[in-house]
């Protein structure tokens, strides 16, 4: 019951998606063996009675006649499924499932995409996910048809010879052990099969991504290694297959045994024997029998092969509904308390660690914001300062301490309230494949064209950007025309999108990496007007990008190490002294090289 409830709600998700293709589906399927069983059994059956007891050949053909319309009903009903019925209905069932999926993953938390787990017992349900819901629909229609034709082929043969029912039932149960088995089998092989489809993914990620692209180029080796780990990754595939074949060739090998030998040749051996000692079995009736015998030991034989079938797609159905709860414990966990405006930060004895590991990333932090403060975190490689950026997002909860926003803990907000008045700009910018001008205001709404010339100029953004450019698609995968950004580019977009956006707090990470140091002075000039009436929080490692900050955290290994102004910090000579006179240096002899080229070229 529980595998049949499992495919019902598979089928559930097609039916929203395409009423049509799943009621014609069904029917198709359904009458198939009946319509097979009625044609090559009972049609030639009866009329080889009706030639043996002498009957006129003109009572033969109207029962022929409405046979045949039927079969050709059914055949032209098929053809029409498959030619018409069947592609839009795919499309459309692929729409409805998709979306279900794309609006849930858009809504779990972030901490579960840190989750290698998350990613072995989901990710491959997801995958493909149209094809094994319409699995289910076949399968389940499939399992009623072999049923149905397995029950009425057994009708046939029990109204002529009756004692036969018990070599059939014995047949059956048979069926139903070696199932079970099966089943057994294939979930322990799809349990296995998902840490080696993880791997499979990232080894197929790495060869057609275009991140991997450059680096594979410049460093061949590196193509070697990772073919290595393909390498690996089939030959465990091949070991856990092969382990798993054998045993999948015993549950044959005794299926067919029964289908073949107990089912069918057995079963026609006491047959003969009926007609040898009896004698009185007329030709019509012995091959009715004879093709029913044929036909139900297919058809038990095929109900063997379907119920495994059937458990393997209850795995899917499983990971589809954990999938899905994710994002309903997110919102369940989600507070009720509506957010217009930030007015205060507070981040009071804040410890956090990444779900999984053993070591904490942050330990006791504390500050606050206020609007018209600027807060800079700064700090070596894995000192903290994103985690910080994350729990302020809420993306993740602390082990300990609290968030105050505005004075209330954040998990007691509705964080897509809060959302709505913070703007981020984050190190890694990711164009959409919408047009330029959507990519700023994340909105399908007409802009405002006087703010978004503000915000282009802001940015610097105009030169690069003219009308046409505004109107053009990023990326080339729905637009051959579409426009590729360079990533300092595409970085002001992001700016630019966070400033279009009249937000409370401005959280900027590392938001100018790919930008050249005069445009980043300019654009350090618009972070800091924008900021008088806002609160800011930014992460760099450019400490040029810093010393406007009223305040400034030096992070080390997860803790406060320093707190104070630039000028404040640069007298203490600690930490953040000996970074900011790292960089100088480097700044000075970077400065005197550019010299030495433009004399060297003059």
């Amino acid at each position: 019951m529980k595998i049949l409830k499992s495919n019902l709600k598979l089928i559930s998700l097609c039916f929203h998606g395409s009423k049509p293709w799943v009621i014609c589906t069904f029917l198709n399927i359904l009458i198939n063996p009946i319509r097979n069983l009625m044609i090559d059994v009972l049609l030639i059956g009866t009329i080889y009675n009706m030639i043996g007891q002498g009957r006129p050949f003109e009572t033969i053909i109207p029962f022929f006649i409405v046979l045949i319309l039927f079969y050709l009903m059914t055949i032209f009903f098929e053809g029409f499924l498959n030619a018409k019925i069947e592609p839009a209905g795919s499309i459309k069932i692929r729409k409805h499932i998709d979306r279900i999926l794309c609006e849930n993953a858009a809504a779990v938390d972030l901490a579960m995409f840190d989750n290698a787990k998350f990613y072995e017992e989901n990710i491959f349900s997801v995958e493909n996910y149209t094809n094994i819901a319409k699995n289910a629909v076949e399968n389940t229609a499939s399992f009623f048809a072999y049923l149905l034709g397995g029950l009425f082929s057994i009708g046939l043969i029990v109204g002529i010879e009756p004692f036969m029912a018990g070599f059939i039932l014995l047949s059956v149960l048979f069926s139903m052990i070696i199932s079970g088995r099966k089943k057994k089998l294939n979930l322990a092989y799809t349990k296995q099969r998902a840490s080696l489809q993880t791997r499979e993914n990232y080894v197929h990620r790495v060869f057609y991504g275009k991140e991997y692209a450059k680096e594979f180029r410049s460093y061949p080796q590196l193509v070697e290694m990772n073919l290595s780990l393909f390498s690996k990754v089939e030959d465990e595939n091949l070991k856990l297959t092969n382990s798993f074949g054998r045993k999948n060739f015993v549950c044959d090998l005794l299926s067919i045994i029964n289908s073949r030998v107990l089912m069918y040749w057995l079963v026609m051996l006491l047959m003969v024997l009926v007609i040898h000692f009896r004698g009185d079995v007329e030709p019509g009736s012995l091959l009715i029998v004879t093709v029913s015998i044929a036909t139900a030991a297919l058809l038990i034989g095929a109900i063997t092969n379907t119920i495994p079938e059937m458990a393997n797609l209850r795995r899917y159905q499983e990971n589809f509904d954990r999938f899905l709860s994710y994002s309903k414990k997110r919102r369940a966990r989600m507070g009720k308390i509506q957010v217009t405006n930030i007015d205060s930060i507070c981040f009071d004895h804040v410890c956090f660690t990444y779900p999984g590991e053993k070591h904490p990333v942050l330990l006791d932090i504390s500050f606050t914001v206020a609007p018209g403060e600027h807060l800079v975190i700064v700090g070596l490689n894995g000192s903290g300062k994103s985690s910080i950026v994350k729990l302020l997002l809420g993306f993740y909860q602390p082990d300990s301490g609290s968030i105050l926003i505005n004075g209330i803990d954040i998990q007691k907000l509705d964080l897509d309230s809060y959302f709505s008045t913070v703007a981020c700009v984050f190190q890694d910018v990711i164009p959409y494949a919408l047009p330029v001008v959507n990519n700023i205001t994340a909105s399908e709404e007409a802009c405002d064209s006087d703010k978004m010339q503000q915000v282009l100029k802001d940015t610097c953004l105009v030169e690069a950007l003219d009308k046409n450019t505004l109107q053009s698609e990023l990326t080339k995968e729905f637009s051959s025309d579409g426009a590729v950004l360079s990533g300092g580019t595409m970085q002001k977009v992001a700016l630019a999108r966070a400033l279009y956006r009249k937000a409370s707090m401005l959280v900027l990470d590392e938001m100018t990496s790919a930008i050249d140091p005069e445009t980043e002075l300019q654009i350090m000039d618009v972070i800091e007007r924008a900021g008088k009436d806002r609160i800011v929080v930014q992460i760099s490692h450019k400490l040029s990008c810093v010393k406007k900050g009223s305040k400034i955290l030096y992070l080390e290994d997860g803790h406060i190490a320093e707190a104070g102004t630039h000028r404040e910090l640069l007298e203490k000579k600690g930490k953040y002294y000996e970074l900011f006179s790292h960089q100088a240096e480097k700044f000075k002899l970077e400065k005197m090289k550019n010299k030495l080229r433009e004399e060297v070229w003059s």
